[in-house]
This record gives C-alpha cells, structure tokens and sequence, in this order.
C-alpha cells in the first residue's frame, strides 16, 4: 500500500527537480514497504514513487539500506521522462 512520504531524500529529489526547471509542489513522492517474510533481521527496503502531478507521470524507485534513488530519479528530469516543466 502506497502512503505519502517526505523525508531529507524527498527534499534532495526536490532541489535537483528545481535545478531542472519544475517547481517543488509539483511533486508528489509515496512509499510502498516491502514485506519481510522470515524471522531473520533484513535490511529495510521500500519503494519511492515520483508522481509528477501536472501530468499524472509517475515512475517507482528501489530504496532503502544500499540504495540512491536520489540519482535514480535524477537521470529520469536529465531524460525527461517526467516531461518538460510546466511554465506558468
């Protein structure tokens, strides 16, 4: 189940979004936990979705322990793939 998130990685995703032309507010990110199956400890995993709300354009990013979906998300604004910016 997805949920609202914010945390200092939502905040970094921001700032680079800004260098890229888009506005802060036109972000939304949500996280989705992985479920951990076993009794064992496991490194904590979830998933960032980057939902550009302009468009509806969403893309989901691995996160957690050993993962930067800061840069992730990053390459995605240098690809465009959330689109252009919206000028207004």
């Amino acid at each position: 189940m997805r949920r609202p998130y914010e945390d200092d990685e939502t905040q970094d995703a921001l700032k680079e979004a800004v260098l890229y032309g888009f506005r802060e507010e036109d972000f939304r990110f949500e996280r989705t936990d992985y479920a951990h199956i076993g009794t064992t400890q496991a490194p904590l995993f979830y998933e960032v979705t980057a939902i550009y709300e302009p468009s509806g354009v969403e893309h989901t990013f691995e996160a957690g322990h050993g993962r930067a979906w800061v840069v992730e998300f990053v390459r995605k604004l240098r690809m465009q793939a959330f689109g252009k910016p919206s000028l207004d």
